[in-house]
């Protein structure tokens, strides 16, 4: 059992139930510091309730070194929870359920609000259920709040058949347990990217998937391609390869996330970030990545503003100086 250590003071253990449990429940061990008696303190939270999930705060590894939240990590949080629960348990028992594409956006107040003791909420409901794809809204809420939105995501998801690894139609159980989502139309999302050819610089950067990049599937995780791109973003403006970007991305407030996954990989692949910027928009970047000649995910961050935090200057000192 792994105990990780936070502000040498605060730790985080997470528990699953087992697989077959159709309560499945998501649960951090929260340790303080023992006290005179050599005892220690714990409590339980992160429980799931028909309302969706109830978290005391975010996971410290939701955090980077300069106390803002890494974007990827971010995403995550959404990915864990692209489909509903009890939705999700029944539909592994039969398919793999593969991310197609996803939206996700950030309010101002996610950024004014969010912390590691910062009381929230995750809500998952279907949008949309079409012939063998299925679409999620996931909601992160302020319990402090009024249970305030700060955050959105929306994730179209595709189910596989475990055999054939082809898509499969969606079972008849889901749309009859959910009539509503079956007239809706599936919501809009974002177009296919092409690498410009003229007039924008390219920056590439290249990265092996390492199997702890992988997820139960044996692909590299879909959130690690996020990772990828601000990792590759962050190269490229410390090389100052980027005209309105000079410092690591955990400086900058995303606005949105917009993604496609057209392929996948493995471990050892060698893949290749494309990162380049938007000549009418300098709060916006750009990322194709490639598995040798094929694409296989395209994506686009929008940022409130291309000016750092506050912090910026400083952190990336301190981050200088330790490498």
């Amino acid at each position: 059992m792994l105990v990780r250590q936070l502000n040498s003071q605060l730790y985080y253990n997470r528990l699953l139930l087992p697989k077959g449990s159709y309560k499945r429940q998501l649960l951090y061990l929260c340790i303080s510091p023992r006290t005179n008696n050599n005892q220690v303190n714990a409590r339980m939270a992160y429980e799931w309730n028909k309302d969706g999930l109830d978290l005391p705060g975010l996971p410290f590894d939701t955090f980077s070194w300069t106390g803002n939240t890494n974007l990827w990590k971010a995403c995550q949080i959404f990915e864990s929870n692209d489909i509903p629960r009890d939705v999700m348990i029944r539909l592994h028992e039969t398919f793999l359920m593969f991310t197609r594409s996803a939206y996700i956006s950030f309010t101002p107040e996610y950024y004014q609000y969010i912390a590691m003791d910062f009381p929230c909420k995750i809500s998952t409901s279907l949008v949309s259920i079409g012939k063998s794809s299925l679409v999620s809204k996931i909601e992160l809420l302020s319990q402090k709040h009024g249970n305030k939105s700060l955050a959105c995501a929306t994730y179209q998801v595709v189910a596989v058949d475990k055999g054939t690894r082809k898509s499969s139609i969606i079972p008849d159980w889901l749309r009859e347990a959910n009539p509503e989502s079956t007239t809706k139309p599936r919501p809009t999302m974002m177009s296919a990217l092409e690498i410009p050819k003229d007039d924008v610089d390219v920056f590439k950067y290249e990265v092996t998937v390492v199997p702890s990049d992988t997820d139960l599937y044996g692909h590299c995780n879909q959130n690690t391609y996020i990772r990828y791109c601000t990792d590759t973003a962050t190269v490229a403006a410390r090389k100052e390869k980027l005209k309105d970007f000079q410092y690591d991305m955990v400086h900058y407030t995303a606005k949105d996330v917009s993604v496609i996954y057209s392929g996948e990989c493995t471990i050892g692949a060698v893949l290749t970030v494309h990162c380049w910027e938007d000549l009418t928009d300098n709060n916006a970047l750009f990322f194709i990545i490639k598995s040798k000649d094929e694409t296989i995910f395209h994506c686009t961050i929008n940022f409130y503003s291309s000016q750092p935090t506050e912090n910026a200057n400083k952190s990336d000192d301190l981050a200088s100086a330790r490498l």
